[in-house]
């Protein structure tokens, strides 16, 4: 639901296909002010024809990054590195793996975020500590999903905002972690423990 008046100058741009809507939103929210509804407005259907299923999958990572990185010249006044775009992103895109030092790189730039935010004084810090915290266990659940049985524990270890809250989530991932491990689905092996899976792989797509 939208006010027909904002959108009289600004439409999509087509330089961002499929992410022409994200796009614009990121846009609108510099000017406007943006909230979830509680309840879902619309009925989306997915099917093999899917703009989203029909773009390859690096076009895409590089268009949100391309989006991601005016987002933090705007709010931050800050331009992120191709490495940090990776950290901040990949794990939304499953056809990228991650090696086990993810989390540690994941960790190091959400702090990284965090003093970001509270040195511009952007956005209220309470509310972007939960967000951070939120955005920490999603990453933390793709990495188990990837095969990696001992997240839980590099849960723990990395956490950039440990509270005593978190305990629920460690026994989650860990209890997760445990039935991965007995079922014998893990992906990563233990020889990959210093390596970066994919990131060298990514810059040069």
């Amino acid at each position: 639901m939208i006010n027909a008046e904002l959108l009289n100058k600004r439409q999509y741009d087509l330089d961002y296909p499929p992410f022409e809507d994200y796009e614009l939103w990121t846009r609108l929210a510099i000017t406007s002010q943006l909230a979830n509804l509680e309840n879902a407005q619309i009925m989306y259907r997915f099917h093999p024809e899917n703009v989203s299923h029909k773009t390859n999958e690096t076009f895409k990572f590089e268009l949100n990054n391309k989006i991601i990185k005016k987002q933090f010249n705007h709010y931050f006044n800050y331009v992120p590195t191709k490495e940090e775009l990776f950290i901040h992103g990949v794990w939304q895109f499953y056809t990228y793996e991650v090696g086990y030092d993810f989390l540690k790189d994941s960790r190091d730039w959400l702090r990284k975020i965090k003093k970001l935010n509270r040195a511009n004084k952007i956005f209220d810090e309470g509310i972007f500590d939960l967000v951070v915290k939120r955005n920490w266990f999603d990453r933390s659940y793709h990495h188990l999903n990837k095969g990696n049985p001992y997240t839980a524990f590099y849960f723990l270890l990395y956490n950039p905002h440990f509270s005593i809250r978190d305990m629920k989530l460690f026994t989650f991932l860990f209890l997760k972690g445990l039935h991965t491990l007995l079922s014998k689905t893990s992906k990563l092996k233990v020889s990959q423990l210093n390596i970066r899976t994919s990131k060298n792989t990514a810059f040069n797509a």
